[in-house]
This record gives structure tokens, C-alpha cells and sequence, in this order.
């Protein structure tokens, strides 16, 4: 009979609920014996994960995302999972969310409420023209709310840096369109929160590639007197070759750019000659930016930068006033 569970929790991405366990033809002994020996994990009551999926989940969201998966499949067809919990569900980052509050919304229904780290919110309008409400996983049946609808929840309830993050990552994904949240932002009426995911999607940029590029244009964005900021700003030779792309060009010569380190990684068993190589390629492909049209200044960003942002931006003022001492270009 364990054979049988494990097989159909596998089948719907490693989550089972109550229904599945009495649809094996367990009992309740059956259950605390396979709790006890970390068969499964108790998420939420009629909620239960594999315990080998769960291992195996690398990061926050991939957790929350099995957690989240569950909770709905113990709902039936009543709930989907919604705000960040849609989110996770979506394949799409969290960026200062609470990883251990879970949302749904009714498929119908008006009211909200909140049962212990569960939010339960009412229902989407159901018409709203061409507006997709709900997504269903042809894969594990598990329904969640459209992914425009998930990052404007994320934005409500988390606050703008969690929607800029998530927006940045659903337009850069072509999973959503700014046209699709704007006529949302209209249906949506009354909820707290909507002058937040206004902002955020007049922030979003699909241009951005990553988390910390999301945070870093935030930062820039909210410096004042600073000159124009070009995300994406490629480098061209004479021939109209692209050899090189910045994170983000501020005015005409400075160059910010966001290190998460991921560039310097080589690919796993790649010995200390390959690494090297990657820090020595990058390195000259600086050099190049900073001589590049008769100079850039290059200020780079990293994690603890962005977490502290006394100091990353005397670092962004710092480039400026290099910038200032230049030669002038003709």
C-alpha cells in the first residue's frame, strides 16, 4: 500500500492529502507510523508532503511551493493557491516574503479569513473578459491563480520590493504581460493594497535577469538627482558586434553592475585551471567596458552591498564623481 501512496504523491509533485492516504486503504495507525518514520511529512492538517521530496527541495521556494501544494490538494477543488504561494507555484523567485505563511484564495466565495500560518482570501472576479483567473498543472492537477494575479497579491501583501522582484521575473519570462496586470489592476476593486501593485508594476522592468538586478535598480531608482539608468546597455564594436552587456548604465559612463558570483562559477568537476580562466576572462572584459568610448567607470555590487544600503550608495556617488574626472569625450 506504500508503494501505491508513494507512486501517487510522486505523480502530483511529491504532495498527498487525506484523500489519497484513505484511497490507498490506510488507517490512522497506518499514518502516525508513516509520520513517524519520515515516509511523509504533517504540513497542515489533512496536508502531507514526501519526506524524500522535501529533502530534495534546494530552496525557500521550492519548500514553500510542496507545502503550498498540499494545503490546496487538501481543499479539493475549493481553493488555489494564491499571492506568493501562487508564486512559488509559478516557478517565480521570493524576494523578503514570509516563507512560512501560505496563501489561497476560494475558486468561489467572498469571505477571508486566517486559520493558523493559512490565508484564506475570497474569490477572484470570475468575469473579466479574456483575464485568466486560475491555472491548472496538467502535470499534478494542483490549481493556482493566474501568474499576473499572483504577483499583484505578492505586492499587496508583501510590499514593493517582494512585487518588483516577482513582476521583474514574470515579464523577463514573457509568463505574463504589463497590459494583463494593468486591466487586473482595474477589475480589482476595494483591496487593500492595489495603490502598492500599481506602483510596483510601473517599477517592473522585463529587462532584468535576476534578483539582484531587480534590487539594484530599485536602489538606483531611489536616489535622487541621479542620471538616467539604462538597464541592459550593451557594448558594440565598430562592425555592430555586440561583445559585452552591462547590468545597468547610469548617465553616458558609469557602469553598475550586480555580482552574485554565479558568473565565476565553472561547471561542476571543472578544475582550479578553468576557474581561473573565467575570473581572467571577466577581468579583461572590464578592462574593455572602461576604456570603451573614451572611458567608463565600473562600480560593482554585490549581496552585502544591497543589504546595506548606507553603503551601497556612497559606492554609486563615489563612480559619479569619477566619472566627473574623465576626459572629456568629443
Amino acid at each position: 500500500m506504500t508503494d501505491v501512496l508513494v507512486a501517487r504523491a510522486l505523480a502530483r509533485g511529491g504532495v498527498l492529502s487525506m484523500a489519497d492516504i484513505k484511497h490507498a486503504g490506510l488507517r490512522s495507525r497506518d499514518i502516525i507510523r508513516l509520520v513517524d518514520d519520515g515516509t511523509v511529512i504533517r504540513v497542515a492538517p489533512r496536508a502531507y508532503v514526501l519526506g524524500t521530496s522535501m529533502a530534495e527541495a534546494a530552496t525557500p521556494e521550492e519548500r514553500h511551493k510542496l507545502s503550498a501544494m498540499a494545503r490546496v490538494l487538501s481543499f479539493g477543488d475549493r481553493v488555489a493557491a494564491s499571492h506568493h504561494s501562487a508564486l512559488a507555484l509559478h516557478g517565480l523567485p521570493f524576494w523578503r516574503v514570509p516563507d512560512d505563511e501560505f496563501h489561497v484564495a476560494r475558486t468561489t466565495g467572498r469571505s477571508s479569513r486566517r486559520r493558523g500560518d493559512l490565508l484564506l482570501h475570497e474569490s477572484y472576479p470570475s468575469e473579466c473578459g479574456d483575464l485568466t483567473v486560475l491555472i491548472r498543472s496538467p502535470a499534478t492537477g494542483i490549481t493556482a491563480v493566474s501568474v499576473a494575479l499572483a504577483v499583484i497579491g505578492t505586492a499587496m501583501v508583501d510590499g514593493e520590493e517582494a512585487g518588483v522582484v516577482a513582476a521583474d521575473a514574470a515579464l523577463h519570462r514573457e509568463l505574463m504581460t504589463a497590459q494583463e496586470c494593468s486591466a487586473w489592476l482595474e477589475a480589482l476593486t476595494r483591496r487593500p493594497g492595489l495603490a502598492t501593485a500599481r506602483r510596483v508594476l510601473e517599477l517592473a522592468e522585463p529587462l532584468t535577469e535576476s534578483v539582484g538586478e531587480s534590487r539594484t535598480r530599485l536602489l538606483l531608482h531611489a536616489m535622487p538627482g541621479l542620471p538616467a539608468v539604462t538597464p541592459q546597455h550593451p557594448f558594440v564594436d565598430d562592425a555592430g558586434h555586440e561583445w559585452a552587456r552591462a547590468d545597468f548604465l547610469v548617465g553616458e559612463r558609469l557602469v553598475v553592475e550586480f555580482d552574485g558570483r554565479t558568473k565565476y562559477r565553472a561547471a561542476e568537476g571543472s578544475n582550479t585551471a578553468e576557474v581561473e580562466d573565467i575570473v581572467w576572462r571577466e577581468k579583461r572584459r572590464e578592462d574593455r567596458i572602461r576604456q570603451d568610448g573614451g572611458g567608463k567607470v565600473v562600480v560593482r555590487l554585490i549581496w552585502a552591498d544591497l543589504d546595506n544600503g548606507g553603503r551601497a550608495r556612497p559606492m554609486v556617488r563615489a563612480g559619479l564623481r569619477q566619472v566627473e574626472d574623465l576626459p572629456r569625450t568629443a
